[in-house]
């Protein structure tokens, strides 16, 4: 251990040393450069032990043996040797180093480590100068016989082989020689005299197993006591955002997680700051007044007494007022300032455990959290790294070493990211909701950073605000309840306008909502039931909704149309305006607004395409089955030809392949829809509650139930998994796959799917990725290639992302609202979409993607010119254009749904903005606005102003794959340089945005005149 110490400590200093010469030249190098561990062999008594020195801190390193670790603290005496500090004990040890061995001395004791000699390469004993070979490149040598002489001191000297081979020369006569320098090498006569040294298999004694599973006690610097495994665990921690880690990623790994949860676990114990006053006080003795320290562990020992007491507070504040009260009642002004400063460390502690335990542990934290931010901001200045580093050697001329100590930390990065994020975690907990100003502040400048190395912290940053600026789960349930409630109290419109604010929010209830279908008041589960309904289907067109009782279980049944059924867009319609049932009251009485079964299955017959969908909530899944047949002889079995071609209340059929294979092929297409409720806990699952484990219970009832989903026409039955206090899941089998799960339309209500127009991707294969922001849905997708172009897809794959969100709220009344509301709530939009993005597009797993795509669906109805709203979009764009070029966003297509006259009878129009920049210039953006137009029963793109390149194209066109072009525009922006094809055109918009300020010239100037 201490001659690995050795050699490793003068490696680490020898390269730190060099990089500090080097820039105080002003020579830039590589960061890499600052190795902060070494490999290290030393062969003692025949055997060979390999040895990871790694510095972790100052004055402290770590000895990385066959999987086990352990840590010792190493200071550099004035006469050339270590003092090593290691299991409590220290020794002083020398080393120095031969030709061929080591030689050191450990208080007083020395020992040889020979270094790994090799009979087949001659080596100088000393420094010199090469006289002559006495034996001939390609001779014959014998053992013990001399090869060679070289010049010493005016001093020939010959050199000997060891054994007897054939050699061949590595150096020239009158070459000069150092030590150890390779003259020549041997091929032996008998290869079994090169004897290597065994490799020692076992660890250190008392090291701690750095492997997964592995055993062992880890060496402790300092005491077992929780004032000092605090010192000792916030150490290592601050060594790691100075850059001090461990080269074994598992041992690194190992050393983090034990580290936080050391911090962590001291930070709660109330013992903490009792030990940490008392270490102070026993420096402090006779120092200062004896009265004062009496009254201190007067306090102490009150404190110590209650320490498990749930009304246990540390006494910081009656220990800080009791120095303050000494400090007045010294009169003389020198003698006060002095006594001060005798207790300034007494002071400090006390004004940080005035909060408490838990306000101490977050200063704590954010302490690091701090120092994490004073080297990266450096860096995120938009500065080149050369730059950088030259601008803190101007500021630091008489401290270069100080420059050289922030560019180790930055080159590490990536692991100090790991450590913040865990400390952001400690920090606020679970609960977002109670962060104090100064957390928000420092998450704010942490979600600030902008590079890409230190983009996990930002995200997390950014997420972590995010999260606080809502309501609390508890919070927002409650909300709700006044609100059903209140609704099924009344009835009549009242109900009706009541539930419409749920139909119609902006924000994401579903989480909220699906709790209540589960509520001890039925008529709550309707109110729920039929919330859900209507949010899901806001798209559509809903004929009639009508509520049932099956056994003790709600059912609500609703038939509706496509929205290509008719013109118009339905989601603007209110809820009283389709004659639902809104008399909660009446539950379980046969109803006025109810219509017979007899009625419902003529309406069906007469209206071709109608759909029919059905959903209740179970508590479990043999609740669910018991009620299955009771639920599937409700449907309508209509024979109608053209086979499963439809949408199907997502849209997906639009998408073939996206599903699965294994299409059933009937004569009819399945017009009905079952939705399911049932909660986690009642699946029976126990802790596997992953996606595939419930997969695999939903596709078993599937298979085991598929003729009699066939036979019922039912063309997805979709489960809603309700999680506790979490988003829910949902799982979406489709009869054209016989009733597999389709993993596209994974945990999003396939009401919803329609609106995302997914079938746009049918080019592609699409790949669900999951994101924490439920409003936004994000895929990866990889374009399909035929045969002819497989091999330039492989040298350069078309892979991207594609991220798309519905937009709601309630309707609007003037256009000034309208256009506020979209400008304010698009914008919002737009920088969760980017956060989110920016999370995935730095994921390893999703390496590679380029030419993303973002897609808006603006659900409201709003009242606006569509010609007098493209300067605000482009202006928009233009703020946030270096977020979208980093994350290589080069497509965004923006939805609304327009009532362009108020007073009219006209429905709302599709207008559709597509905003693309495939060169990356400002002068580059295009931006061409359409509105839909049916013709021949098809949507097609009509342009509004300007140029149009989708003009005449239906809207629901699959979205085209890279071409060659585009690969090559893509391969030229990634190295850093422009398109040599796109420089025409570049020319060609300079050009015209030149004479365009000619002109405004030239006409201000005359209306100056």
């Amino acid at each position: 251990l201490c001659g690995a110490l050795h050699l490793g400590s003068a490696r680490v200093e020898g390269r730190f040393r060099d990089y500090t010469h080097a820039l105080e030249k002003g020579q830039v190098m590589s960061a890499e450069f600052l190795q902060n561990s070494f490999s290290v062999e030393l062969v003692l008594a025949g055997t060979l032990y390999s040895v990871t020195v790694a510095l972790t801190g100052q004055n402290e390193y770590t000895a990385l043996l066959n999987g086990t670790s352990t840590r010792v603290q190493l200071h550099a005496m004035a006469d050339g040797g270590c003092l090593v500090i290691w299991e409590g004990k220290s020794y002083a040890t020398y080393m120095k180093e031969k030709v061929d061995h080591y030689r050191l001395t450990i208080d007083g004791q020395t020992c040889l480590f020979s270094k790994d000699s090799d009979p087949t390469v001659l080596r100088s004993a000393s420094p010199g100068k090469l006289v002559q070979f006495l034996v001939p490149d390609g001779g014959h040598v014998d053992a013990g016989d001399a090869y060679a002489e070289i010049e010493v001191m005016k001093m020939y000297m010959p050199l000997v082989a060891g054994e007897a081979g054939v050699l061949t020369q590595k150096k020239s006569v009158g070459d000069v020689l150092e030590a150890g320098d390779v003259l020549a090498t041997l091929v032996l006569d008998d290869p079994s005299k090169v004897k290597r040294a065994a490799p020692f298999l076992q660890g250190f004694p008392d090291g701690v197993d750095s492997g997964p599973g592995g055993k062992g006690r880890a060496s402790r610097i300092g005491g077992d006591k929780v004032h000092q495994r605090f010192l000792a665990s916030l150490a290592s921690l601050e060594a790691i955002m100075q850059g001090y880690v461990l080269p074994e990623r598992t041992a690194f790994r190992a050393q983090l997680l034990a580290g936080v949860q050391d911090l962590l676990s001291t930070l709660r114990d109330p013992a903490l700051p009792l030990y940490q006053v008392k270490g102070l006080l026993a420096a402090l003795t006779g120092r200062i007044d004896h009265r004062l320290q009496n009254e201190v562990y007067a306090a102490l020992n009150a404190y110590s007494h209650s320490l498990n007491s749930m009304f246990c507070t540390f006494p910081a504040q009656h220990i800080a007022y009791t120095i303050e009260r000494f400090a007045a009642g010294i009169k003389d002004g020198a003698e006060r300032a002095a006594f001060l400063v005798t207790v300034a460390p007494l002071s400090s502690l006390m004004e940080e455990c005035k909060q408490g335990i838990r306000g101490y542990g977050k200063r704590v934290v954010s302490g690091l959290l701090h120092k994490y931010l004073e080297v990266e901001v450096l860096f995120n200045q938009g500065k080149v790294y050369q730059d950088v580093i030259l601008d803190l050697r101007g500021r630091h001329r008489d401290n270069v070493r100080h420059v050289v100590d922030i560019i180790f930390s930055n080159r590490n990065v990536a692991a100090k990211n790991q450590l913040c994020v865990l400390l952001l975690d400690a920090l606020c907990g679970k609960d977002h909701t109670s962060m104090s100003d100064e957390d928000k502040s420092l998450l704010n400048q942490l979600a600030s950073l902008t590079s890409k190395d230190t983009s996990r912290v930002a995200l997390k940053a950014r997420s972590m605000l995010i999260a606080a600026s809502m309501p609390s789960f508890e919070k927002r349930r409650l909300e709700m309840e006044v609100m059903l409630s209140g609704a099924v109290e009344n009835i009549g419109e009242q109900c009706a306008e009541q539930l419409q604010q749920l139909v119609e929010t902006e924000t994401s209830i579903f989480r909220v909502l699906l709790t209540f279908f589960f509520h001890h008041n039925h008529s709550m589960q309707l109110a729920a039931l039929e919330v859900f309904v209507r949010r899901s289907y806001s798209a559509y067109a809903l004929k009639s909704i009508r509520h049932d009782d099956i056994g003790n279980k709600v059912l609500i049944e609703w038939q509706f149309h496509l929205p290509g059924h008719r013109s118009g867009n339905f989601s603007h319609r209110s809820l009283a305006s389709l004659g639902s049932i809104t008399d909660f009251q009446d539950l379980g009485r046969p109803s006025s607004n109810s219509i017979s079964d007899d009625l419902c299955m003529e309406d069906r017959m007469n209206d071709a395409g109608l759909r029919t969908g059905v959903m209740s909530a179970y508590d479990s899944m043999e609740e669910f089955r018991s009620f299955f047949p009771t639920i599937v002889a409700r449907l309508p079995v209509l024979a109608t030809g053209g086979g499963d071609s439809g949408g199907g209340g997502s849209g997906a059929s639009l998408m073939p392949g996206m599903a699965g294979s294994g299409h059933h092929h009937h004569s009819r297409e399945d017009l009905n829809i079952i939705s399911v409720a049932i909660k986690l806990s009642g699946l029976g699952l126990g802790a596997s509650t992953d996606d595939e484990s419930i997969i695999a219970l939903l596709r078993r009832f599937c298979e085991e139930n598929q003729e009699v989903l066939h036979a019922h026409a039912v063309r997805r039955l979709t489960f809603n998994v309700l999680c506790p206090s979490d988003f829910p899941k949902f799982y979406t089998f489709r009869s054209r796959s016989n009733y597999q799960e389709d993993s596209i339309y994974r945990h999003i209500e396939p009401g919803l799917a329609y609106q995302l127009e997914l079938s746009q991707l049918s080019n592609y294969k699409v790949q669900f990725v999951p994101s924490d922001n439920h409003r936004l849905h994000v895929y990866f997708c990889r374009a399909k290639h035929s045969a002819r172009d497989a091999a330039s897809a492989a040298a350069s794959p078309d892979q991207r992302f594609f991220v798309r969100s519905i937009i709601r709220h309630p309707g609007f009344v003037s256009k000034q609202s309208s256009i506020e509301y979209f400008f304010s709530e698009g914008e919002r939009q737009v920088i969760e979409t980017l956060d989110e993005l920016e999370l995935v597009y730095n994921d390893p797993k999703y390496a590679g993607s380029d030419a993303n795509h973002i897609f808006f669906n603006f659900l409201p109805v709003i009242i606006v010119d569509p010609t007098t709203i493209e300067d605000g979009i482009r202006a928009m764009v233009v703020r946030h254009g270096k977020r979208f070029w980093k994350l290589r966003v080069l497509h965004t297509e923006l939805r609304l749904s327009v009532l362009e006259n108020p007073n009219g009878t006209e429905p709302p129009v599709g207008i559709r903005f597509h905003i693309s920049n495939y060169q990356g210039y400002f002068a580059t953006l295009r931006i061409s606005s359409y509105r839909e137009v049916l013709r021949n029963g098809t949507l097609v793109y009509e342009r509004i102003a300007g140029p149009g390149p989708l003009h005449g194209r239906p809207v629901r066109t699959p979205y085209e794959v890279k071409d060659r072009m585009q690969h090559k525009r893509c391969a030229a922006q990634l190295m850093g340089t422009t398109y040599a094809h796109d420089l025409p055109s570049l020319f060609k918009m300079s050009t015209i945005e030149m004479w365009k300020r000619r002109r405004d010239d030239a006409a201000a100037a005359a209306a100056a005149a």
